[in-house]
Parts: C-alpha cells; sequence; structure tokens
C-alpha cells in the first residue's frame, strides 16, 4: 500500500493567491525604499558638496534610517514578529543597493576605492622572517610592484612592528596551513590594525606544502574589478555583534556574494578575551560596494579586513 500526502486544494490555492498579495505588498515597499534612497543620496551629495567625507553621510544616515516602531513590534506574538525583524533586514539590503546607484545619477559613483579611500600606493618595502615558504611568496609578490625592496625580521611579532613604525610598508606572514587558519597570526594582524592586501599560495620545493602566505600593510588596498577575476573581501565582526553574523550572511547572499570561510577565532584586544567571527567573501567579477554601504550603515562593529587576489603564477 503506498501513501501519499495531498494537501487541501484551498488552503494551496488560498497560499498562492497570497503569495501574489505579498508580491505586490513587496514592490511597494521597494518602491518606497527607493524614495528613501533618492532622498538619502541627494542628502549625501549636498554634504560632499560642503566638504563633508562619504562616511560622514552615511553615519547620518544610519542614525536617520526609519526603524520600525516598538509599537508595532509589541503588538505581534513572538512568530511573527520575528517576520518582520527579517522583512526589516530584506529593506536595509534593497535600500544599500538602490543607494548606491541612486548616488551615481548625483555625479558621485561611489566605488570601492571611493568607499575606501584608496590612497596612490605606498613605498615598495617588504619585511619577512626568512624561509624556503617565505621566498618563494616573496618571488609571486614582489611581480606586482616595480621597484621592489626587502629586509629580514627575526620573528613575525618583529616583522609587524616594523610596519605599524613606518620602516617598511610590507610584511609577509604565513595566513593557512593546509586551509586552517593560522589564529597566531590572525590574532597579530587583530593588535596590529593592519589589512590584508594579496594572498598567494606556497608549495615548496617538492610541491607538497599547502601553505598560504598574505601580503599585510597599514593601508587598504582594492585590486582591479575584472569580470573574470575570483577576488576576495574579508571582514570580522564580534560574536556578539548586532545585526548578527546570520544576517550578515543573508545580505552577502542577497548582492551576489559567495562565502568562501567562516571562521570563530578567540582574540585578545585591549587586554579583553573576545570571540570574533572571520568572514572571507568572494565572487568573480563582484562589485562589494552595496555590501561594504550595507555594512557601514547596518554593522557598526564590523571591521574590513582585506580585499584581494588569490595570485598564482
Amino acid at each position: 500500500m503506498e501513501y501519499s500526502f495531498e494537501p487541501c486544494k484551498v488552503t494551496a490555492s488560498n497560499m498562492n493567491a497570497l503569495i501574489k498579495e505579498h508580491a505586490l505588498l513587496s514592490e511597494r515597499r521597494i518602491c518606497e525604499l527607493y524614495e528613501l534612497a533618492v532622498a538619502a543620496s541627494d542628502f549625501s551629495s549636498s554634504l560632499i558638496g560642503d566638504g563633508f567625507g562619504i562616511y560622514e553621510a552615511l553615519s547620518l544616515i544610519a542614525e536617520g534610517y526609519p526603524a520600525i516602531s516598538d509599537t508595532a513590534k509589541s503588538d505581534l506574538i513572538n512568530r511573527f514578529n520575528k517576520n518582520i525583524f527579517s522583512l526589516e533586514l530584506f529593506d536595509k539590503t534593497v535600500f544599500s543597493a538602490l543607494y548606491v546607484e541612486a548616488i551615481k545619477k548625483c555625479g558621485i559613483d561611489l566605488t570601492e576605492e571611493e568607499l575606501f579611500d584608496i590612497e596612490e600606493k605606498p613605498d615598495q618595502t617588504f619585511v619577512y622572517v626568512k624561509n624556503t615558504f617565505a621566498d618563494e611568496a616573496y618571488d609571486v609578490f614582489s611581480q606586482e610592484f616595480s621597484d621592489p625592496r626587502v629586509r629580514y625580521a627575526k620573528n613575525f611579532r618583529e616583522a609587524l612592528k616594523m610596519v605599524s613604525d613606518g620602516e617598511v610598508t610590507y610584511c609577509l606572514l604565513p595566513l593557512e596551513e593546509r586551509g586552517i587558519r593560522l589564529s597566531s597570526i590572525s590574532e597579530l594582524i587583530l593588535q596590529g590594525d593592519c589589512k590584508i592586501n594579496s594572498v598567494t599560495p606556497v608549495f615548496g620545493f617538492d610541491g607538497a606544502a599547502d601553505i598560504k602566505y598574505a601580503l599585510v600593510s597599514k593601508h587598504f588596498c582594492v585590486p582591479p574589478l575584472n569580470k573574470d577575476d575570483d577576488r576576495y573581501f574579508e571582514i570580522r565582526i564580534p560574536s556578539d555583534a548586532s545585526p548578527s553574523v546570520s544576517d550578515v550572511l543573508y545580505a552577502c547572499e542577497r548582492y551576489g556574494v559567495t562565502v568562501y570561510r567562516v571562521d570563530t577565532l578567540p582574540f585578545t584586544k585591549d587586554g579583553e578575551r573576545k570571540k570574533y567571527f572571520s568572514i572571507v567573501l568572494s565572487g568573480e567579477g563582484v562589485d562589494f560596494s552595496a555590501l561594504i554601504v550595507f555594512l557601514t550603515l547596518f554593522v557598526p562593529d564590523y571591521t574590513a579586513v582585506g580585499m584581494y587576489k588569490n595570485l598564482e603564477f
């Protein structure tokens, strides 16, 4: 005897009808969000014309962004309340993308470079702890520079201190081994408030090693956006941040960004031991601008760790 579940035809029909109503309501919300984005872009354009920076403008927009009223929330039982929070997250992701489009019509192309205020390339000085793997990584990284000059350090901490003190611009650090992030290195990068500028795999003389080295500096860099290039955007947020990491991952999906890896790492900063999520995002030819605007507006505790390509020669 075969068993099969057949839902009530009236219920199925009602659900389809409600989907159509929901689609209409969503369209109306997006129209309102567009009007909000246009007003916010006009406001930003005016501020920038008066000499303000884009982050100052975004900060003021974040403060004035309309939230769902507490009265509306308190009228809902818990299950529906969670649906409202999901709708609020949807609104924020749509608003951020529409804002990037709207401000472009004001003559401001809000690119990744503009959002991170990228400066000209600094001095081409490097430092690393000399060994076979680091030499191999340096051979790859240095090909991106016209006049690289290198020094050596006794250990990783000394190498990063030389970067922090301005003695050199870049240091090379082992970042991963056999696909596992080296938490001690990630903690050093956090403590030095440094950025990852590039990453390359290293295999050693016999090809058996499976290590990734990072090129690290005090400045942020943005690799060129080419449609066939895999680029990576790495961020860090505290484990107790609001919104949560799941909300950030939802936003990434909305923007067509792939989640490459998520690690939970305990770090000590300012004498306090705290857990962080290290999130590496990727995409082939993906522009991260809308996601960066979303994070800036609605995830105040996020930190941009780096944007880079995985160099392989």
